[in-house]
């Protein structure tokens, strides 16, 4: 439900536009495909690698390498030792196309121990960047089990078209797709 999580994403900010926690809306916006908006977002709140990193993201979305590959050093100068600069550092190295760097640190980022059903999708697509179907499938599917159906994204993110013509990802889309139709009825 993209659509409607900005909106109210929107309205929170409209109430309380120092609440920090409402930085999330840059994923939002970035899951809908509203780029420009998320980078825009991104400059409401206390500089951060929470949203160095999103805003990289979309920059890559845009098009736009050297802003995206900017915003990632930010993300790996404030806490290089980080858990998250692991994800940051394979997305820079695929970005700059290292792509046997970037699939050693997405490796090394789907062995993090993050419990989040959202950052187990953020691993699929780091696999997807590189190609690897395998790892690809088995991390959406451990999104989707996990909780994470954003079906609307799935079915348009780039960064997973590597691994969509695969019988099995094409499963793991349908469950999503089927739970996000369930979520839906029962809450809209």
């Amino acid at each position: 439900m993209n659509d409607d999580a900005n909106r109210e994403m929107e309205k929170a900010i409209a109430l309380d536009s120092r609440n920090q926690v409402f930085r999330t809306i840059i994923i939002t916006y970035l899951f809908a495909g509203e780029y420009e908006k998320a980078i825009e977002a991104g400059r409401l709140f206390e500089e951060s690698a929470f949203i160095f990193e999103m805003q990289g993201l979309a920059h890559h979305k845009l098009g736009k390498n050297t802003e995206a590959v900017e915003c990632l050093n930010r993300v790996i100068n404030l806490d290089p030792n980080a858990g998250e600069t692991i994800f940051t550092r394979s997305a820079k190295a695929f970005i700059e196309g290292n792509p046997e760097e970037a699939l050693s640190y997405a490796i090394q980022f789907e062995q993090f121990q993050i419990a989040d059903a959202e950052a187990w999708y953020f691993k699929s697509f780091l696999y997807g960047m590189q190609g690897d179907k395998e790892g690809c499938i088995r991390c959406l599917r451990k999104a989707v089990d996990s909780g994470f159906f954003n079906y609307p994204l799935m079915s348009t993110d780039s960064y997973l078209d590597p691994a969509r013509e695969d019988p099995e990802f094409q499963k793991v889309l349908q469950k999503a797709k089927e739970k996000h139709l369930a979520f839906k009825e029962r809450f809209f």
